[in-house]
C-alpha cells in the first residue's frame, strides 16, 4: 500500500492499491474560521477508485462511495441533480485565483452571464464542494487543476455513483491522478465542457 497525501510529500504511486488522503482539506476556510472543510479518504486499486469516503466535521456529513454501488450521505442513497441548461444553474468552481487558465475560466463564466445567467459557488473545499454535486444541491464543478490528486481522488468516485459525468479541463475522462476535473450531469456536462474549453 502507498500513501498519497500533500502532508507526506507523496505526490504518486505504482503500488496495486493506492490511498489518497487529504486530513484537511478547506485549511485556509479552518485557519480562518469559517466552517467549510473535511476530511478526505479515496483508495485506488490498479488504476481505479474503488472507494471514498468525505466527512464534514461540523455538520456530521459522511459522503462514502463503493465502485459500482452508488453513492451514500449518511447511511441514505443520493444522485446528482437533474438540471438540465447552464442557465439558472447553480455551480461550484475553485476560490484559488492563481492559475492563469482559472483567471481565463472565470472571464469567459462572466461573459456568459450576459445571455446565460446561473449562480456560483467558492466554497474552498473540494471535498464539500463534491459533497454538494453529488446530492444535487450544487448541479456542476469545474475546476482548472493545481493541487493534487488528493484533492479530487475521493470526490470523483461520489461523483461519478451519484450519475455525473467526469472529465478533465481537456474532455477526456478521468483518470485516477487527475487534478483537473469537469462534473455535472449528462445534460449539463457537454454545456460546461463547451465553456471550460473555451468553444
Amino acid at each position: 500500500n502507498v500513501i498519497v497525501s500533500e502532508e507526506t510529500g507523496n505526490h504518486q504511486g505504482d503500488a496495486d492499491y493506492l490511498w489518497y488522503i487529504d486530513p484537511l482539506d478547506g485549511t485556509f476556510n479552518f485557519t480562518r474560521g469559517t466552517p467549510i472543510f473535511c476530511t478526505m479518504i479515496g483508495l485506488a486499486y490498479k488504476g481505479r477508485m474503488a472507494l471514498s469516503a468525505i466527512y464534514d466535521p461540523m455538520l456530521n456529513r459522511l459522503y462514502f462511495a463503493k465502485r459500482g454501488r452508488g453513492a451514500f450521505l449518511n447511511d441514505a442513497r443520493i444522485h446528482c441533480s437533474r438540471q438540465k441548461t447552464l442557465e439558472n444553474s447553480y455551480g461550484c468552481v475553485s476560490a484559488q485565483m492563481r492559475m492563469k487558465e482559472q483567471r481565463r475560466f472565470m472571464t469567459r463564466l462572466l461573459q456568459q452571464l450576459a445571455t446565460q445567467p446561473f449562480w456560483l459557488s467558492m466554497l474552498g473545499s473540494s471535498g464539500i464542494t463534491a459533497g454538494y454535486v453529488t446530492r444535487g444541491v450544487r448541479d456542476w464543478w469545474a475546476r482548472m487543476g493545481g493541487g493534487g490528486p488528493w484533492d479530487t481522488a475521493a470526490g470523483a468516485l461520489l461523483l461519478q455513483e451519484a450519475g455525473s459525468v467526469i472529465t478533465t479541463k481537456d474532455g477526456r475522462p478521468w483518470r485516477t491522478g487527475d487534478t483537473s476535473l469537469v462534473a455535472a450531469n449528462k445534460y449539463l456536462h457537454p454545456q460546461l465542457l463547451r465553456l471550460v474549453r473555451g468553444k
